[in-house]
């Protein structure tokens, strides 16, 4: 794993001895500060740096390869696995969401924000989106109606501000689709001029 130090990128130095998860596949970083920083990946594997050290740290029982990981503090965190949502409550790692097993989901990106309210948006395999509003969690079917089931969502990513919209999402065969303020979606039409998102930040 490179570390930008701000002037520049630098190898993070792990050993075997004294870091077993120097060889994991990671997949995905979020930090809060410059001394609140989690790593994900392969084996459900989550290290935590403090500013000064790393260490590991436990997550749910039977968690496969973390895909994403965002955050709103350095106490709320959470990330994605297969078919579930995991977060980070008092310093433990939990199940929040799993999705029905007959979705198939695999849910590839998460993004997170609060501003006044929470508006939670998890993208997954099969078209499948879906939300969670601090009380509830909720299938956005129109995105799979319009998308199609076949389609791979690749990322999403919110507007600051707009806990309630202002959010894109985007697929692995250059789909798109918006959700703006007033909550109602969009898809725009520009599948024949993209070959593949990856994904999206703003």
């Amino acid at each position: 794993m490179l570390r930008f130090n701000g002037n520049t990128w630098m190898a993070v130095p792990w050993d075997s001895e004294n870091h077993p998860w120097h060889d994991t596949a990671f997949h995905s970083v979020w930090a809060h500060s410059s001394s609140q920083i989690w790593v994900a990946g392969a084996g459900g594997t989550i290290i935590h740096n403090d500013g000064t050290q790393w260490a590991e740290q436990a997550s749910p029982d039977g968690t496969g390869t973390i895909n994403s990981l965002w955050g709103i503090s350095a106490d709320s965190v959470w990330g994605s696995s297969g078919n579930k949502i995991i977060s980070l409550n008092s310093g433990e790692w939990v199940v929040q969401f799993t999705a029905p097993s007959e979705e198939n989901a695999f849910f590839n990106a998460i993004w997170v924000e609060l501003s006044g309210t929470l508006s939670f948006y998890a993208v997954s395999e099969n078209g499948l989106v879906y939300t969670f509003d601090g009380a509830q969690w909720s299938k956005q079917d129109v995105v799979q109606q319009n998308l199609g089931a076949s389609v791979n969502l690749r990322g999403v990513m919110g507007g600051s501000g707009a806990p309630k919209g202002g959010v894109w999402l985007v697929g692995n065969d250059g789909e798109v689709a918006y959700r703006d303020t007033s909550e109602k979606w969009i898809f725009p039409s520009i599948k024949d001029s993209i070959t593949a998102f990856h994904g999206v930040a703003g």
